[in-house]
């Protein structure tokens, strides 16, 4: 999980809570929890409480997302609340990482729901644990999820923001 540890916004313990339950015990996996944050001791303490001490940990803040963090990671999880086009879905996604994020601000407009990543259809915790579900049950092709989340961010993002911003002012500025 990439983002400001704040988790009445971010959700890191609806997310803890999720990966509670008794479905993920026996199985092999890991989080960490990657940023900074007002949030940082609730949510250690919410580790402890849930009993994910061992399975969850902090990667801090990281300057190059690439090496630190997609080398050794392979989905981006937000179960956030409010989010605009958040840049670390964008990120991942460059990267070759698919997601399970939860279905607010411009998350739907790059999600292909089992194809690219997977779309929680809200930060509840009924419908984020379904959508990691079905992450966990498609973890064979997370790498091919990858690779289409890859495709689909390049499409997304502009090669020149800065020329396309110039060309929208300079098409506004002519319409008037």
């Amino acid at each position: 999980m990439v983002g400001r540890l704040d988790a009445q916004i971010k959700g890191q313990i609806r997310l803890l809570h999720a990966l509670s339950l008794d479905r993920w015990k026996d199985r092999v996996w890991s989080l960490t929890f990657f940023g900074d944050g007002p949030d940082k001791a609730k949510i250690e303490k919410a580790i402890a409480f849930y009993g994910l001490t061992g399975r969850v940990g902090f990667g801090g803040f990281v300057n190059d997302i690439r090496t630190e963090t997609w080398r050794s990671h392979h989905v981006l999880v937000m179960p956030s609340l409010l989010e605009g086009m958040p840049l670390a879905l964008v990120e991942a996604m460059l990267c070759g990482r698919p997601a399970v994020c939860s279905d607010v601000g411009g998350a739907s407009e790059l999600v292909k729901d089992a194809q690219n990543s997977f779309i929680a259809g809200s930060p509840f915790s009924s419908q984020l644990v379904e959508a990691l579900e079905q992450a966990w049950s498609a973890r064979a092709k997370l790498h091919e999820m990858g690779a289409a989340a890859h495709v689909d961010a390049t499409a997304f993002v502009s090669e020149d923001p800065g020329e396309d911003l110039l060309n929208d002012l300079c098409a506004i500025i002519e319409a008037k």
